[in-house]
């Protein structure tokens, strides 16, 4: 994987990995005013995330692995559904945070849920990723030995 490439995708990482702590530091607040924050840094997120899977697929390091290991094509075909539905889980987040009308009661703290499930999935998702990358390099690399 080029330097640029990985370069730009840690980057796109970083910034994601610090707009779902500011998501999980708005609804963990309970503070009333902060529903216009919350509204904001969900549709943040989301932007983010969009620009990160679109990257891996067509532009990132999904492809650019897929070239030099065509073996992987399944597993990353996997990664690719689970982009979008990720983005679509985060798009229902977006929609419930847009109808918050309190930060008490069920909605707020189904929300807060839904954002812990989508947080985990979101984190072992890009670490299954990352794993079958490193391990497609490294078995390449042991096998050229």
């Amino acid at each position: 994987m080029s330097d640029d490439i990985k370069e730009k995708l840690e980057e796109q990482h970083r910034a994601i990995d610090e707009a779902v702590r500011q998501t999980e530091v708005i609804l963990a607040s309970g503070i009333e005013n902060s529903f216009r924050d919350l509204k904001l840094q969900v549709s943040a997120l989301h932007k983010l995330v969009s620009i990160n899977f679109n990257h891996e697929e067509s532009i990132g390091k999904l492809e650019e692995v897929l070239e030099e290991f065509p073996r992987l094509t399944n597993l990353f075909d996997r990664f690719n559904k689970e982009h979008g539905e990720l983005i679509n889980e985060l798009e229902r987040l977006q929609n419930t945070a847009a109808e918050l009308s309190s930060f008490t009661g069920s909605r707020i703290q189904s929300l807060r849920e839904d954002f812990d499930t989508f947080k985990v999935k979101l984190e072992s998702h890009e670490s299954r990723e990352f794993e079958a990358i490193q391990e497609a390099y490294t078995t390449d690399i042991s096998q050229a030995d």
